[in-house]
């Protein structure tokens, strides 16, 4: 271990986040592929999202530790790992765009560029690291993986088994289907839509759908498939990589502020640092405690838009982190590219990704542009009103009004925490912006009201003011409507995700940087450490317990539908892990649903050429379709089944009259069914003609034959 200047620090902190989030990339992807032991387990697919995960989250950090080694780099916000780690991220979804009109598959070699950039990473990280505090960090990461991969595959919402969970009678939760129906929408006719009758546009934050059927084409898998895959392989180290990247630099912009007061540890190093990120993710308190208080840890990892849209969030406070500390060095020319370009279209494609981020974010944009002053500067006043212009234009096309269900006062409070928590949830909810802007106050030494409004005029607090604007503009939507879903905790927990990453830096500045030594004894040991040591058991118990029961619930749910293709097999269950692939094969060819979906699969590998001009038709008398899911109040989801697995909007696909259809997931779009389909609804003729009034030329029927086979005769319909 070299001694570290303030440069090297810097540096060293931003591959500190690539490692880590490698580390976790790897982990999760050989958990992965454990999951899928004994079942169809090809290498490629694994291995080209682990290279992509690696080259968003590597690449950027080799380059720009490069370009930050001369001078003339410094404070320049396009050189910072922020901003290229996005330029990644466009450059993986331009390869995957390009996959089907060319002949070139650029996955591979990105995978390949990929792994180049983890050894080369991990070679300059290695030079500057400690041993113990490097093992110390890849033992966590290692703990983090299986935190990580229990909660994101621990429920119906996505698991390595999706394909055979959904063949044994539709065992899975229906969002997923939602979303890679939206996808194959894209994919097949352009037109995000759940493609139940035609394809109609469906406003939805549809982002995270397209960008995964990019990433699924260059894993040259499905979409269903990169569902489970790619979102925790993939997206889950980018965000918390980013999240730890932004730490880092607020951390380097407070070494450059405080010269003479802050730190100069490295991050890996700062055990609170750590500390923080296990409190901000898997918590402090038991999972039960904290689901009610309406911390929804799971959250995170289970919604792909959310999470996707949080990765693209911890790199955009990372850019804004650079671009800050630089920007009285650089030319006008940079200020236009950053406030003209950069701003307004990262808020677009975060309004795409989750509208929510792209709300609370021109609430921050807004609340700077006034308390800094920076309305002044022409330039960014402009980049502002088009950042707020198309911020609505954005707005208009993906919100969903079926979400709003009315004003109701404490909605969220009220519906999704235990009463019980009521009188603690403002705290316990909004936990981690309490904790950081009380810190900032003590920073500033501000023991009367009178001081805290000197500190705000002199804006001393910006920090903390942007910190409050994200907590009231996230807690106001939940708390004055109803919002569908509990899904107002997507506004009022993006704030945890700001200040966690701000009080991981607080360990350069008020955190004292002594080292801590056995040799005093316990009865010269300070009562602060003691304290600090009897309040570590408990704590450590909790989080050890979140982490067990995480895992334990993907586990036991693996090994339930392995139990269950044994029995379908005619073997008995086995203790331990069931691998046996030629009795998993058989017992997964004798699901219930195994002929239906297999078939449906099988349309989705037609050309999209022929797939633009087909619809899929699936007579209501196939009741094995239209009953897939056992339970009664989810057949208005069983629709989704079709466009999902086979990549082909569907002809006539809305639920049965007898179905009480919700008014969710664009249903209001299509014209419910009022009556029992008749012998002249299923004519050669009708489904023709219906076809060609949609723009249509070809219709697929999925036929149900005798003795569980199934069938997919085309009609070509003459021209109308």
């Amino acid at each position: 271990m070299i001694s570290l200047t303030e440069r090297d620090t810097q540096v060293f902190d931003g591959l500190t986040a690539s490692m880590f989030g490698s580390v976790l990339a790897c982990g999760l992807a050989v958990v992965y592929w454990i999951g899928r032991a004994g079942f169809a387990n090809p290498v490629r697919p694994v291995a080209v999202t682990l290279g992509i995960a690696l080259f968003i989250i590597c690449m950027p950090a080799v380059v720009s530790s490069f370009l930050r080694r001369t001078h003339e780099h410094t404070g320049t916000w396009w050189v910072g790992a922020s901003f290229l780690g996005i330029v990644c991220i466009a450059i993986t979804a331009a390869a995957g765009f390009i996959v089907y009109p060319t002949p070139f598959n650029l996955g591979g070699p990105i995978a390949l560029a990929g792994a180049l950039a983890f050894v080369a990473a991990g070679a300059m990280w290695a030079m500057r690291s400690r041993l113990v505090s490097a093992i110390l960090m890849f033992v966590f990461a290692a703990l983090f993986t299986a935190w990580v991969g229990g909660i994101a595959w621990g429920t119906r919402y996505k698991t390595p088994l999706f394909w055979e969970q959904l063949s044994d009678r539709g065992n899975v939760h229906h969002d997923p289907l939602y979303y890679v129906s939206m996808a194959n929408s894209m994919r097949a006719y352009g037109v995000p839509s759940t493609g139940l009758d035609g394809v109609p546009y469906i406003p939805y934050h549809y982002g995270s759908a397209w960008l995964n059927s990019q990433w699924a084409d260059l894993a040259g898998v499905d979409v269903l498939t990169f569902y489970s895959l790619g979102p925790t392989v993939l997206v889950a180290p980018v965000f918390f990589a980013g999240l730890l990247l932004f730490a880092g630099r607020v951390r380097a912009l407070w070494r450059a502020k405080e010269r003479t007061n802050a730190v100069n540890i490295p991050m890996q190093q700062d055990v609170w640092t750590w500390l923080v990120l296990i409190g901000a993710t898997v918590g402090f308190m038991p999972s039960n405690a904290l689901d009610a208080l309406g911390v929804w840890n799971r959250h995170l990892l289970i919604s792909e838009s959310y999470l996707t849209a949080l990765a693209l969030f911890a790199l955009c406070a990372g850019l804004a982190a650079d671009w800050w500390s630089g920007r009285a060095e650089r030319q006008s020319r940079a200020d236009v590219v950053f406030a003209i370009l950069l701003v307004p279209a990262l808020l677009v494609c975060l309004g795409f990704l989750k509208l929510s981020l792209m709300l609370l974010c021109l609430a921050v944009v807004i609340w700077m542009v006034v308390r800094a002053g920076l309305y002044k500067n022409r330039l960014m006043l402009a980049g502002t009103l088009l950042a707020v212009a198309l911020a609505v234009v954005t707005f208009k096309l993906v919100s969903v009004p079926a979400q709003n269900q009315g004003l109701t006062p404490f909605s969220y409070m009220r519906y999704q925490a235990d009463p019980r928590w009521w009188p603690y949830f403002l705290f316990g909810h909004f936990l981690w912006s309490w904790v950081y802007i009380a810190v900032r106050v003590r920073e500033e030494n501000l023991p009367t009201l009178s001081d805290l409004l000197a500190a705000l005029r002199d804006r001393r607090l910006l920090d903390a003011e942007i910190v409050a604007i994200v907590a009231v503009c996230g807690f106001l939507p939940g708390e004055l409507i109803t919002i569908h879903g509990g899904s107002a905790v997507y506004f009022s927990d993006v704030q945890r995700w700001l200040s966690a990453p701000l009080l991981m830096a607080i360990g350069v500045r008020v955190v004292p940087g002594r080292k801590m030594s056995l040799k005093r004894g316990i009865s010269n040991a300070r009562l602060g450490a003691i304290a600090a040591a009897l309040i570590a058991i408990p704590v450590g118990f909790t989080v050890t317990f979140n982490v067990a029961r995480a895992v334990r619930e993907a586990t036991q749910m693996n090994a339930a539908l392995r139990a269950n293709f044994y029995s379908y097999a005619g073997v008995k269950a086995q203790s331990g892990w069931m691998t046996e692939a030629s009795v998993l094969a058989a017992g997964l060819q004798k699901a219930p649903d195994y002929a239906m979906i297999t078939a449906l699969r099988s349309l989705d590998s037609e050309p999209r050429e022929l797939k633009r001009q087909t619809l899929l038709f699936i007579p209501q008398s196939d009741s094995a379709f239209w009953k897939v899911f056992s339970e009664p109040d989810r057949c208005s989801f069983a629709s989704l089944v079709g466009p999902s697995t086979s990549g082909l909007a569907l002809l006539d696909g809305m639920p049965p009259a007898d179905c009480d259809l919700t008014d969710q997931y664009g249903m209001a779009v299509y014209t419910r069914r009022t009556a029992l389909q008749t012998a002249e609804d299923i004519a050669t003729a009708t489904l023709c003609r219906k076809a060609g009034q949609k723009g249509f030329r070809r219709v697929v029927v999925l036929q149900d034959e005798s003795g569980g086979r199934y069938t997919t005769p085309v009609i070509d319909c003459p021209y109308q």
